[in-house]
């Protein structure tokens, strides 16, 4: 057979050198045009493409189409699953494939148990609820110098009896007391005592409420000096809201707050002062706006002779405790103020703190604490805590009482010779403001000619000032008249949202 053109193509594009004459006996030869029939080419033949017959210019150009684009890539991946994948796990009845399963699931498993021993490990460090109630110490009486103060009330009380059975019967007058069920009321006590939380007097008394509908943290701080009735075992008293700790435990101030200020609190934790810094390091410490005039006090009263102040001042353990204590500086107001700074730092602290801090924070918090919640109770508040993510919670704060609701008073007890200094409570009106503030409602009517506790106030004179500061220690030498919210920062700081 005789070639159909001149060109050998296994010659580089080169003239045919075999004579036509040899050629003619190649029946064996076919040839195919290209043009024609490179459809039919398998996927790992060479294409011709463009091949021009000039002899000068010709050049072969061709496309390794077996892999390199886009279409080859995703034949590579297609041919990986259903020649290599599926197979693997679906062959010998998925025999694999139930391999796999089960070994996840003990896994999980292991892992789960891991951690639920760890946190039973924890939890195991907690104290056995108790009821709260402890009266060993119901005969004590405070020394002169804890009900010592660095200024002057502003009111004498007329009739302390009187004053007296206005408390008693508004404390007991059987009124329904507010809770909800979106609502959960834990009352935190910061004790200093010499034994742990076991007694000593709640220098700190705050109500901290989170509302799961709102999505707010409402943070409630209690005057210590609150003139207030207590039930102490079955006995009428009346002295400040601290001393019912002392007296009768954590469920007596617990019963008292829900007597005055008509709501359920469900349940408290305590914790002794000496615990507090170690909790604070563990969280890699707060950050706090400390003002130049605490800074100076500080320096001067403690071994902090460097103590830092500012906007945003990190602060140790050591330090936000002793910042928290301050006393004989302004006021109980703006001292519950620095305490409420605290207690919200130390939860911003904890939202950025690792899982390692979280863990060391809980070592020290958990075996150094008293309260009534059961260890299963703890779990689920820990576990609804990361569920709903409760640390985003908007945080409000209350000053109790506020200056419109309590007044600076001398009222005479029976437990000295001379007037102590107080802050005397209406307590109907400020209890209908905190219902308002936990619940977004309240059950308490007001009425127009009510008698208040206000009623039973006169103004100090200057000579009945006199009078009495000469019964107090020298410290008050140097008072100041003051009232709830004297100065403009305790104003502020009375119901402030951060």
């Amino acid at each position: 057979m005789k070639l159909g053109n001149d060109w050998d193509l296994t010659n580089g594009g080169g003239k045919d050198k075999t004579p036509a004459e040899d050629a003619a006996g190649n029946d064996d030869i076919t040839v195919v045009p290209l043009e024609d029939d490179g459809d039919k080419l398998n996927s790992g033949d060479e294409s011709f493409i463009n091949s021009k017959p000039n002899g000068i210019n010709n050049k072969i150009e061709y496309v390794d189409v077996s892999s390199g684009g886009p279409a080859g890539s995703k034949g590579k991946v297609r041919s990986f699953f259903t020649e290599k994948f599926n197979p693997f796990w679906t062959k010998n009845n998925k025999r694999n494939l139930k391999r796999f399963i089960t070994c996840l699931c003990v896994l999980i498993f292991l892992l789960l148990a891991l951690a639920g021993a760890h946190i039973y490990s924890l939890l195991r460090t907690v104290p056995a609820p108790d009821n709260g109630l402890n009266f060993s110490n119901s005969n004590e009486t405070f020394t002169t110098e804890e009900n010592e103060t660095d200024f002057v009330a502003m009111h004498d009380v007329k009739s302390a009896s009187s004053l007296n059975d206005l408390l008693t019967k508004w404390a007991n007058n059987g009124g329904e007391k507010l809770e909800d069920k979106n609502v959960v009321n834990v009352m935190l006590f910061g004790v200093d005592g010499t034994n742990g939380t076991s007694n000593g007097g709640s220098d700190t008394m705050l109500l901290i409420s989170l509302n799961k509908e709102t999505k707010k943290i409402t943070i409630v701080s209690f005057m210590r000096d609150s003139y207030t009735y207590m039930n102490i075992n079955g006995q009428d008293r009346f002295f400040k809201l601290n001393a019912a700790y002392n007296w009768g435990g954590p469920e007596t101030v617990v019963q008292t707050i829900e007597n005055n200020y008509k709501i359920v609190i469900d349940k408290y934790v305590c914790v002794d002062f000496t615990s507090f810094p170690k909790i604070i390091d563990s969280l890699g410490g707060v950050t706090v706006k400390v003002q130049p005039y605490e800074a100076k006090f500080i320096r001067s009263t403690s071994h902090f002779k460097h103590f830092p102040y500012g906007n945003a001042v990190k602060l140790s353990g050591a330090q936000a405790l002793i910042f928290s204590r301050i006393r004989h500086l302004d006021s109980d107001n703006q001292r519950t103020r620095r305490q409420r700074l605290i207690i919200m730092a130390m939860i911003n602290s904890a939202k950025t703190a690792t899982d390692g801090q979280v863990n060391l924070a809980m070592k020290n918090i958990l075996p150094n604490i008293r309260t009534n919640f059961t260890k299963g109770e703890i779990l689920s508040l820990a576990s609804q805590a990361l569920i709903q993510k409760w640390a985003d919670y908007k945080i409000s704060q209350v000053l109790s009482p506020s200056d419109k609701t309590g007044k600076s008073a001398y009222v005479k007890t029976t437990y000295y010779s001379f007037p102590l200094f107080f802050w005397v409570v209406d307590y109907p009106v400020e209890a209908r403001t905190v219902q308002l503030a936990l619940y977004g409602k309240t059950n308490i009517i007001l009425e127009k000619n009510r008698i208040s506790a206000f009623d039973m106030l006169t103004p100090k004179t200057a000579s009945s000032s006199s009078s009495s500061t000469t019964k107090k220690s020298k410290t008050t030498t140097t008072a100041k008249s003051t009232s709830a919210a004297s100065t403009t920062e305790a104003a502020t700081a009375a119901a402030t949202t951060s």
